[in-house]
Order: structure tokens, then C-alpha cells, then sequence
């Protein structure tokens, strides 16, 4: 039975929370070596199996970093997944991808 996300706004005020907890935006190495037009691909790769949970979180937290970024989600929340499942790709700049990658895992 799909479970209904929680509201938005709390989604939102989490993970702004999160994101200044883990310093996101000061990713000095991201900032000092990546070119803020590069572009790029992430996957989110299951190295254990196991269930899908947060996916609309996931997706607040890249979209927070930069709303350039784009998730694909290639499973939905509350489906089974197996070692080496591809669960989501996520499209846009590189930099975004990185500063976002720790808080959206």
C-alpha cells in the first residue's frame, strides 16, 4: 500500500536544515576544481538490496542545490530492490550533483 509523503513545506524546512548541517553550498573542493557550466550524470546504484523510502526527499534536496538538477527516478518508494538496481538518475550540473549527493542518499 503506497504511503502519502508529508507535506512540502516540512519536507522543505528538513532538508534546508540538512543541507546547512552538512555545509552543502561550501563544498570548497566541489567549487575550487569543478567549472560551474559542467554537466553532467549521477546513479543512484543499490550496493545491498533492500526497500525504497525517500525518493520525493531525494529530489527536494537536488532541487534545493540547484533547481537545474533533474531526478529520474527509476523505482518508486516502497518497491523491493535487488544488489546493482539503478533506483534513480540524476541529470544536470556537475557541481549541483555533488554538493547535493550526501544529503539526497
Amino acid at each position: 500500500m503506497p504511503v502519502s509523503p508529508p507535506p512540502q513545506s516540512a519536507i522543505r524546512t528538513v532538508v534546508d536544515v540538512a543541507l546547512a548541517e552538512d555545509r552543502a553550498r561550501d563544498d570548497v573542493t566541489t567549487l575550487a576544481t569543478v567549472p560551474p557550466d559542467l554537466r553532467g550524470r549521477g546513479t543512484f546504484l543499490a550496493k545491498e538490496s533492500g526497500v525504497v523510502a525517500g525518493l520525493v526527499v531525494a529530489r527536494s534536496v537536488l532541487e534545493r542545490v540547484d533547481p537545474a538538477l533533474r531526478l529520474d527516478p527509476r523505482t518508486a518508494d516502497g518497491d523491493a530492490f535487488d544488489v546493482g538496481a539503478v533506483l534513480a538518475i540524476v541529470d544536470g550540473p556537475v557541481r549541483g550533483i555533488l554538493q547535493g549527493e550526501r544529503v539526497a542518499l
